[in-house]
């Protein structure tokens, strides 16, 4: 018998990122060097799924969070905390809110995007910051190409070439792990 889906499972490829919980898949870039980053933990509540980087053209992050939500509005103040450029949008059927800054540093200009959707009891949510505005252009059509599909698929979905994706636990309870290479340069 297999285990019920935690909020943290999930598989990667060189192609995409599936998560069992949500059931959900986001397609990864396949021209940008990408390594996996380690999403820091927001408090009580949040829980990491899935964290990206690339260091081309300047820093890039992408970071999949779940925050545990009494009302689904929330979805909608989680992403208006940051920026007054707020919008509502579907994505594969489902109510998403996107807001977008930009802010000029002395690395360049930093794109920040967040996108958050009301899920399951959760704000599921992926924010991305960039220097890159290439690399952020296609993380965003990523974000927006999202496939949702029965979560008990995710194994079948996420292919043959995933591997399960482990989230760091905190640092009390985790040993130092080298970094991931998701696309192996050759």
């Amino acid at each position: 018998m297999q285990a019920a889906a935690t909020l943290e499972t999930g598989f990667v490829s060189r192609a995409k990122y599936t998560n069992a919980f949500f059931g959900f898949s986001l397609s990864l870039p396949q021209d940008a060097p990408i390594r996996d980053f380690n999403v820091p933990s927001r408090g009580a509540g949040a829980h990491a799924l899935f964290g990206l980087q690339s260091q081309t053209n300047g820093l890039t992050v992408l970071s999949v969070m779940a925050q545990e939500a009494l009302r689904p509005t929330e979805a909608k103040e989680l992403v208006s905390r940051d920026s007054a450029h707020i919008r509502k949008l579907h994505i594969a059927g489902k109510e998403f809110w996107r807001s977008e800054s930009q802010e000029k540093t002395k690395a360049g200009k930093l794109r920040s995007t967040n996108y958050a959707t009301a899920l399951n009891g959760y704000v599921l949510q992926f924010m991305l910051v960039s220097f890159d505005p290439k690399l952020a252009d296609e993380l965003e059509h990523d974000i927006e190409s999202i496939t949702f599909f029965d979560p008990a698929k995710a194994k079948e979905v996420a292919g043959a070439d995933s591997r399960p994706y482990i989230v760091a636990k905190p640092a009390v309870n985790r040993r130092p792990q080298p970094p991931v290479n998701l696309h192996l340069q050759s």
